[in-house]
């Protein structure tokens, strides 16, 4: 499970996170119901992944795969919850321009409660590329600042309506989250003057992407500039968790990744794999020394999107390549 505390040492509360970004289409001749039970339980069993992320969107953002299958994530990670155990349930990341505030924190918290206190509600911005969709969808999708608002004020909304506490002066929320210490919050997104600032007051967790530009060069400026803001909110940075979102092409040779790579390469619009911008490329041996520096830079816990679809045998490489950088015990461990 993801854990807030800092590691003493590189790699000593290291934790890895699955992203599953698409879904079959009805000429692959497979259910959205089959294949994510297959994915969530594959990722459950790896002994590796110890949290599971769809996205949201309402329809496919590549406009030319616009009837490409894209289900409500919320309803998917219900489904999900009942065929699981173990592993914690978020999307990366709710926009907060789709759903009235009390009506997402009511959401999560049905998610924890049916899933055993598995949630995990990850909340951002909105992506600017996603403004095409929500407008089709009839949500307006106003200028940056504007959604910061938004974002800080569904923010105190909702915490209290999902802490550990009563709700207080919040909207009602009955039945109360059931994971102790209420449902974690994370932020996504690397604004220096807003975004990180907003993480500062209300997250346990941020996330800083490839898909952001956060390279691994950016890493340390990024927790330098959220140790401030956490020292003008009077919050210890400590007590938030630094995840990063990263794609991953791992075959048992080389010139398999890179062939499933460039299936993927135009969707981050990079030419060539590159380890330090997070495209981590290689056989199962190459990749841990390729993620290593992500730790050594302060990150926690790393989510991988599985370049050229993911798979029960995928997800079983892919933790075949990251378990050398799990705990001594082998196992993620949990939240404290």
């Amino acid at each position: 499970m993801v854990t807030a505390a800092r590691r003493a040492q590189p790699g000593a509360m290291t934790t890895f996170g699955l992203h599953l970004t698409s879904y079959p289409g009805p000429d692959a001749g497979g259910s959205i119901a089959a294949y994510t039970r297959d994915v969530a339980a594959a990722a459950e069993d790896s002994g590796v992944f110890s949290t599971l992320w769809l996205t949201d969107h309402v329809q496919n953002p590549n406009p030319t795969a616009l009837e490409a299958p894209v289900p409500e994530s919320h309803l998917v990670l219900a489904a999900v919850a009942a065929s699981t155990q173990q592993i914690e349930l978020g999307l990366l990341a709710a926009s907060v321009v789709y759903r009235n505030p009390a009506l997402l924190g009511k959401m999560i918290t049905t998610l924890d409660v049916l899933s055993g206190g598995r949630a995990i509600l990850g909340i951002g911005a909105g992506h600017p590329r996603t403004q095409a969709e929500a407008e089709s969808y009839g949500f307006p999708f106003p200028p940056v600042r504007a959604r910061m608002e938004m974002l800080d004020h569904a923010l105190e909304i909702i915490r209290p309506m999902i802490g550990a506490g009563p709700a207080g002066a919040a909207p009602p929320n009955w039945p109360r989250p059931l994971r102790p210490g209420g449902i974690p919050v994370l932020v996504a997104g690397s604004g220096e003057q807003r975004l990180l600032r907003i993480a500062a007051k209300h997250a346990d967790m941020i996330n800083l992407s490839l898909p952001s530009g956060d390279s691994l060069a950016r890493i340390p400026h990024k927790l330098d500039v959220l140790r401030q803001h956490c020292v003008t909110v009077g919050r210890d940075p400590a007590q938030i968790t630094v995840t990063y979102k990263a794609t991953m092409a791992v075959a048992e040779s080389r010139a398999k990744a890179l062939s499933a790579w460039d299936q993927w390469a135009p969707l981050f619009g990079l030419r060539e794999p590159a380890a330090e911008a997070g495209a981590f490329v290689g056989e199962p041996a190459e990749i841990a020394g390729m993620v290593m520096p992500f730790l050594d830079a302060g990150v926690d816990h790393v989510i991988v999107e599985l370049a050229g679809g993911t798979r029960p045998e995928s997800i079983a490489l892919a933790a075949k390549a990251l378990a050398p950088l799990m705990p001594a015990t082998g196992r993620p461990r949990s939240r404290q």
